[in-house]
């Protein structure tokens, strides 16, 4: 269906005030608060998984993820996550990687730095004009502190930091991705399959009810090629949960990453599933 511009006017309106009600600590479906950076150790996670000229999909969060993907030679990173607003963010850490040629945002992202990298941008689709639109009307609505409200910061997000962007800039302007706005534990219909899936510690935030996590694995198998895997990481817990080992293990072959010791004082950074070929 195209797309009109004023169609774009009023879908801007409506994610701006469902951004205000974030920022003022109301709940909202599919509306959240920004991580601003990933709190996993992504390079060592990554490091367990040959991920050069796969086709992966991965959960949005900061947009680490995906950034780190590229830098390790994916063909392809779709990705999924069921808070709408982490596609503006990831827009706008595609233009200050592109434009200014830094791997994040300033730590306080004050308005008028948004609006000088703005004046830098020219959206190629209306995906990226929409999130132009986005940030054009934040900066007009919101002040800085509002900002503060509005992300999440970790204390080490500088281990995920790449220094050399090269390879990520030339990704950013040769693959054209999407975006799925939905919960991987709900009713999803995508007819694309993908070598890798990196559903980070989504795991954790699943409801344990049998059904809704049978769907869940089921949503990632039919999602995975044949021989595909899924990489999981350890955040909040250090293995994962007994339901999600009894339920995944009918369709999944499960691996810790090497390196595993049973001691929280050298806890896994995570595992992965091998999909099985059933009969």
């Amino acid at each position: 269906m195209f797309i009109k511009e004023g169609d774009l006017v009023d879908t801007t309106r409506k994610n701006i005030m469902y951004t205000n009600f974030v920022i003022k600590g109301k709940q909202v479906d599919n509306y959240s608060k920004i991580y601003f950076a990933s709190n996993e150790k992504l390079d060592k996670i990554f490091s367990n998984v040959d991920i050069k000229d796969k086709n992966v999909l991965t959960v949005l969060g900061s947009g680490d993820q995906a950034f780190h993907l590229y830098n390790r030679g994916a063909r392809h990173v779709d990705v999924f996550d069921k808070n709408k607003l982490t596609l503006f963010y990831y827009y706008l850490r595609r233009w200050v990687i592109q434009y200014l040629n830094t791997f994040y945002p300033e730590t306080n992202l004050r308005n008028i730095y948004i609006k000088k990298l703005l004046k830098k941008v020219e959206p190629r689709t209306i995906e990226e004009l929409d999130a132009y639109n986005y940030w054009s009307e934040y900066i007009n609505f919101f002040e800085a502190f509002n900002t503060e409200k509005l992300l999440l910061k970790s204390f080490n997000y500088s281990s995920n930091e790449i220094s050399d962007l090269s390879i990520i800039k030339r990704k950013i302007e040769e693959d054209d991705f999407s975006f799925y706005d939905f919960d991987i534990s709900g009713d999803i219909s995508l007819d694309r399959k993908y070598d890798i899936i990196y559903k980070s510690n989504v795991s954790d935030y699943i409801s344990k009810e049998k059904a809704i996590f049978e769907k869940y694995r089921d949503n990632l198998y039919d999602l995975l090629e044949d021989d595909g895997v899924i990489v999981s990481s350890n955040v909040v817990f250090k293995e994962p949960s007994n339901i999600e080992r009894v339920i995944f293990s009918e369709k999944f072959d499960f691996q810790m990453f090497p390196g595993y010791i049973h001691s929280l004082n050298n806890p896994p950074r995570g595992y992965v599933y091998k999909k099985k070929m059933l009969t």
